[in-house]
């Protein structure tokens, strides 16, 4: 069986079927009325298989393409065809945000997996699906990894409770902050509102969220008017990030009630890309998908910010979340940590995996947080000097 993959914006195939052909060779497809065939390209072969995977004469590759100068001609323009690959919500682009041409990988073991059927989603447009045994050749989920067709993937992500696999991406995956100075003349400058809260908290139970379900968000204020009318994209320019599309990111989305039940306020808002907006937005579906699957849970969320000078809360370079789901049998949690400046919006199969997987297992209960952490002296964060 030969399947699509997309690489550097061109179409290629690979061979799924085992036997002589192997996964790393590529191809290009041809059909007519006469018929169709596979084209070897990665070697410059140019050698012809059937669609079951058989190599063909060349008397019938004749036939299906025609003469040699034609057949030599189709084949270099299936070689260097460039692909726009148009996705939808519904069918590739969870939320509509993420980038035509991306792909991003997942590490973790196969058990896992099965349960989603990964294999019917892996290697697709999006989505590749790395070696399990590279968590043991590594040790570990790495920072970096080199696969064995020699691509180079940086984790965005680790293994979580409700995503047990880390995630992948080629490239750069993230923008450098600006310096604090320029954060604080910023704030000042577009008069936005100073926020020092270090913490913001919900409750839920299955009324709360039902009430917040039936909400019109039109009759609340806008992230723009809250933040005294700037808009997310005004302020990056000023605080010279790139234009890679900025939006006010709720720590606790409106979905799930903001702040304790006050959602468009500065307390809950941040700076942030589209592309880390919609990593926020798979977790929220899930916390709302888990209550919906345990119908005397309730949820206690918990979500901090990291690294932003005083009165400028804003800007942050770190969002953590924690959420303790009670009720059940014993309390379980999940933790995840989301980076406001990530330039890498996880693909539509990643959402897709995450809503199908139901063998969720706790994070670790959290330790004890202290006073001294939980309110930092003025001028401090952390225990860092700003």
């Amino acid at each position: 069986m030969f399947e699509k993959v997309i690489e550097e914006s061109r179409l290629r195939y690979r061979w799924t079927g085992g036997g002589l052909l192997r996964a790393d060779w590529r191809f290009v497809h041809y059909a007519s009325r006469r018929g169709e065939l596979y084209v070897r390209v990665d070697d410059g072969s140019w050698d012809s298989y059937s669609t079951l995977g058989a190599g063909l004469e060349e008397s019938t590759v004749r036939n299906i393409l025609g003469r040699a100068s034609t057949a030599e001609k189709i084949i270099q323009q299936r070689i260097d065809e460039k692909v726009a690959v148009k996705r939808q919500p519904s069918s590739g682009n969870p939320y509509g945000r993420f980038p035509e041409d991306q792909v991003m990988a997942v590490l973790g073991s196969y058990e896992d997996m099965e349960e989603i059927d990964f294999l019917a989603l892996s290697d697709g447009l999006g989505l590749r699906v790395l070696d399990e045994r590279f968590i043991e050749i590594y040790s570990s989920f790495p920072e970096e990894l080199v696969d064995e067709w020699d691509r180079q993937w940086k984790r965005v992500a680790s293994p979580t409770a409700f995503r047990p696999w880390a995630l992948y991406h080629q490239g750069d995956i993230a923008l450098g902050a600006p310096d604090p100075n320029t954060i604080t003349a910023v704030g000042k400058s577009c008069k936005l509102p100073e926020v020092n809260q270090l913490f913001v908290t919900q409750s839920l139970d299955h009324s709360k969220l039902n009430v917040i379900g039936t909400l019109n968000r039109k009759s609340f204020d806008s992230q723009n008017k809250v933040m005294k009318n700037n808009s997310a994209n005004e302020v990056a320019k000023l605080l010279g990030l790139p234009p890679v599309g900025y939006e006010w990111l709720h720590m606790v989305a409106f979905t799930l009630g903001g702040f304790e039940d006050v959602p468009q306020t500065p307390d809950n808002l941040v700076l942030g890309t589209a592309a880390a907006n919609t990593a926020m937005m798979i977790l929220e579906g899930f916390i709302k998908a888990y209550m919906r699957r345990h119908s005397g849970v309730s949820a206690r969320i918990s979500v901090s910010r990291t690294g932003f000078p005083p009165k400028q809360g804003w800007f942050t370079t770190q969002i953590n979340y924690l959420v303790q789901f009670s009720g059940g049998f014993k309390p379980v949690y999940v933790r995840e940590a989301f980076d406001p400046l990530s330039t890498v919006a996880p693909t539509y199969d990643v959402k897709q995996m995450v809503s199908k997987y139901s063998g969720f297992r706790s994070d670790p209960a959290p330790l004890p947080v202290s006073d001294t952490v939980r309110k930092p002296r003025p001028g401090w964060h952390l225990g860092r000097r700003l």
